[in-house]
């Protein structure tokens, strides 16, 4: 019974084709894949430049201006300035990964319609396969991140 699935499932294997009509909409799906990748590697660049550069005006503007409290002593404002520096490059960061497996997938179906080659385009829908699932995890993370500050807010409220 085994080895009947199993030869069944070869030849269902094989019988897989794309056809002419899938090979355009899958050569224009690649070419957008690439230019969305490229446009996400470089908004990314701009993150951490935006990060680095707030962490540094902030420290600078710190230093010329004194912020007190209203006891009369002087805040340290750079922790929150740092904070927002950090947080650019974090998503930016977080960002790259899922520019990046769109990249791969971009050039490896570009290579597999070229190529007419079954493993580059098993690779490339891999790569597809992994933006979802890298994606997903992130999304349920950060609901799950929304849902705990929700809570931590709705509690800081209550206990006042």
């Amino acid at each position: 019974m085994d080895e009947l699935m199993e030869t069944t499932m070869g030849v269902q294997e094989d019988l897989l084709t794309v056809d002419l009509m899938a090979r355009e909409q899958l050569a224009e799906a690649s070419r957008w894949a690439r230019f969305l990748a490229i446009m996400g590697f470089i908004a990314c660049g701009i993150m951490v430049v935006a990060g680095v550069m707030i962490s540094i005006i902030y420290s600078f503007v710190n230093r010329i201006q004194t912020r007190y409290n209203y006891s009369g002593r002087a805040v340290n404002t750079f922790n929150r300035s740092a904070f927002v520096g950090i947080m650019y490059v974090i998503m930016a960061a977080l960002m790259f990964f899922s520019c990046l497996y769109l990249f791969r997938f971009a050039n490896k179906m570009k290579a597999a319609l070229h190529e007419q080659s079954r493993d580059e385009m098993n690779q490339s829908f891999l790569n597809l396969k992994k933006l979802f699932k890298y994606n997903g995890i992130l999304t349920i993370v950060l609901v799950a991140f929304y849902v705990m500050i929700l809570f931590a807010a709705l509690f800081s409220f209550l206990n006042r």
